[in-house]
C-alpha cells in the first residue's frame, strides 16, 4: 500500500475496508488522511527504519566527499525530520513536496537537489519507483532503481533506469 503518497496509502487501505458508496469514500478518506498527517507529524520516524545497505551507501559517499541529497515527493518539512532523525549528519540536504512547484517524475526536485549539493560533475538518482527514473531522465542524470523498495516492480522496470540493483551497497565499489 505505501509507496504513491499518504492519501494513496489512505485510500488503498480503506478500499481494502470495500467503502461502496464512492462520495462517503472520497469523505471518509480526507478525514482519514487528516488524521493521518497529524499523526505522522507527532510521530515521524517511529518505525522508519534506513533501506537496506542505505548507512554502507552513505557513509562510502562521505569517505569520498561526496553529497548525498534526499529528494522526496513527501512534505519537505517533514522529510527532513525524519531524516535528521534516521540518518543524521549523512545527508547534505533534503528537498521534498512544497520546496518546487512540481513532484516527481517532473525534474523540479532532483533540480533542487542538484543544486543544494553544488550541482557539479556527474550525479545518480536512486529510487525505488518509477517517478524516480522519470524525474531522472527528466533532469538529465543517470537513473538506478532499486528493486526492492516501495515502487511497483513492473512499472519500475518498464521505466528503463540505467542500472538496476538490489540493495543500496551494491553501489559502494562505484564510488570506493
Amino acid at each position: 500500500m505505501v509507496g504513491d503518497g499518504a492519501r494513496t496509502l489512505v485510500a488503498r487501505a480503506l478500499q481494502s475496508l470495500e467503502l461502496t458508496d464512492l462520495e462517503a469514500g472520497k469523505k471518509e478518506i480526507e478525514r482519514v488522511h487528516a488524521t493521518f498527517l497529524e499523526e505522522y507529524a507527532a510521530h515521524p520516524a517511529e518505525h522508519t527504519r534506513p533501506s537496506r545497505g542505505a548507512l554502507e551507501l552513505l557513509d562510502a559517499l562521505a569517505r569520498a566527499r561526496v553529497p548525498a541529497v534526499v529528494c522526496t515527493n513527501k512534505r519537505g518539512p517533514l522529510a527532513r525530520r525524519i531524516i535528521e532523525l534516521t540518518l543524521g549528519d549523512r545527508v547534505t540536504a533534503t528537498v521534498g513536496g512544497g520546496d518546487v512547484p512540481r513532484l516527481k517524475p517532473a525534474p523540479d526536485l532532483v533540480l533542487a537537489a542538484l543544486a543544494a549539493s553544488g550541482g557539479a560533475g556527474s550525479a545518480w538518482m536512486v529510487g525505488d519507483a518509477a517517478q524516480d527514473v522519470l524525474a531522472a531522465r527528466a533532469a538529465g542524470v543517470t537513473a538506478i532503481a532499486v528493486r526492492n523498495g516501495y515502487g511497483d516492480p513492473t512499472a519500475l522496470a518498464a521505466a528503463g533506469a540505467d542500472l538496476s540493483i538490489d540493495d543500496l551497497a551494491a553501489l559502494v565499489p562505484l564510488i570506493d
